[in-house]
């Protein structure tokens, strides 16, 4: 089954630049630049949720808080991509329901591969084993 990623960001090449690395086979990769658009995104049940703090109409707290509040999303992750990453912003973040977070400008091999991981948790799992 398709997983379906919801990448959340008011700056439209930074979303396609995503779109590109992240998309692939069994992957359809959706787009938001603000809160509208996202909440009607939402609404397809994404998997994975990719989110700037920094939007046009709100801030991506507040918009990570409206997500959560629906019940088919409640255990959906949620992952910050920001320009606002200092420490206290971070615990903020966890807070409101945030599972990781990644700074811009934003390291594309670690967030490929924190992806990866995510897709394919088994195979983090038998490598592990693998090494023992």
């Amino acid at each position: 089954m398709s997983k379906r990623i919801l990448i959340v960001d008011d700056e439209a090449d930074f979303r396609e630049l995503l779109r590109y690395h992240l998309a692939g086979p069994g992957c359809d990769v959706m787009v938001a630049g603000n809160f509208a658009a996202a909440m009607v995104a939402a609404q397809s049940r994404p998997d994975l949720i990719l989110l700037d703090l920094m939007l046009p109409d709100v801030d991506g707290l507040s918009l990570c808080e409206a997500l959560k509040t629906q019940p088919a999303l409640v255990d959906v992750p949620v992952w910050v991509i920001s320009a606002a990453h200092s420490q206290p912003m971070r615990e903020i973040a966890r807070a409101a329901g945030v599972e990781e977070f990644f700074s811009k400008p934003i390291d594309l091999t670690a967030l490929k591969a924190r992806f990866q991981q995510w897709l394919n948790p088994e195979a983090q799992v038998v490598a592990a084993d693998d090494r023992d």
